[in-house]
């Protein structure tokens, strides 16, 4: 008797899944599955044969379990899709025989010298798992700089993770590393990084910062103090705030970055000034 997909909906469903994963280069999961060569029984290649094989265990684990957590599963994750390789999972079981799980990263990582993290995200770029874990980090950049980018930044005094974001974003290595870093172009005259001058004196680190954007100089930054109004028409900035459905931390910022009372309080989030003061 023919099945009907129409009568086994989501169990038609994961078939077509497992075909996008396997078949389809555009489906957002093929380098993982059809890319590393992962493919299906040829009788699987209609839902009569998926169903002949996998409905009774299917629906034998949805009376345990329930659908939303009933998920067709490898055995061997480097095996393909068959009535022998595959079971049903809930997802938290799933994750644990995830080639790329968090967990199974974490297991392969023991015992190696690299940052779990920085092998997460390379194999989330598409490394293959032992590349991502046996490459040590900056080593593409040992033939140009001579050492790795970690070691050339301690070197230079540079903040790894600034520089690194940058090479990321398309600049280039030297650019990269002899660029000044905003946070960190007050040292000479401060002896400490402008966030940690802030902190220590008690002062408004995003306030300063937008002053010195604006074109303040370093002392008046400083020294001005920063101003919100306790008061304004018989009210508090927090009244004034829930009246209009704005939060305070929103208004202040806006203030602190030259905004008056009242375009921080009456521009909508997400619109910036100009478009604020074109539409009126």
């Amino acid at each position: 008797m023919e099945v009907r997909a129409k009568d086994h909906k989501r169990l038609y469903n994961l078939w077509q899944g497992m075909k996008q994963r396997c078949n389809n280069p555009n489906n957002i999961s093929y380098k993982n599955y059809g890319g590393r060569g992962i493919s299906y029984d040829i009788s699987w290649e209609i839902f009569q044969g998926f169903f002949n094989d996998m409905a009774e265990s299917y629906y034998k684990h949805v009376e345990e379990y329930g659908e939303r957590d009933t998920t067709l599963d490898r055995i061997d994750v480097d095996g393909n899709y068959s009535k022998e390789n595959c079971t049903w999972a809930t997802w938290h079981e799933q994750a644990l025989n995830k080639r790329t799980s968090p967990y199974t990263i974490a297991k392969a990582c023991e015992g190696k010298d690299i940052d779990i993290r920085c092998v997460y995200a390379r194999v989330e770029s598409g490394w293959d798992l032992d590349d991502a874990i046996n490459t040590p980090v900056g080593s593409k950049y040992v033939e140009k700089l001579g050492m790795t980018l970690r070691e050339k930044c301690s070197e230079l005094n540079m903040p790894y993770g600034v520089v690194h974001a940058r090479i990321q974003n398309g600049m280039p290595v030297e650019e990269a590393l002899s660029k000044p870093i905003a946070e960190f172009r007050y040292l000479k005259s401060l002896g400490k990084s402008l966030k940690s001058y802030c902190a220590d004196l008690g002062l408004n680190y995003e306030a300063i910062r937008s002053r010195l954007r604006r074109g303040w100089s370093l002392d008046e930054a400083i020294s001005e103090p920063v101003k919100y109004p306790t008061k304004y028409a018989g009210k508090s900035l927090s009244e004034l705030c829930r009246n209009h459905n704005i939060r305070i931390a929103t208004v202040k910022a806006r203030m602190n970055r030259g905004w008056t009372l009242e375009e921080s309080l009456n521009t909508p989030v997400g619109q910036k000034r100009k478009e604020a003061d074109s539409n009126a």
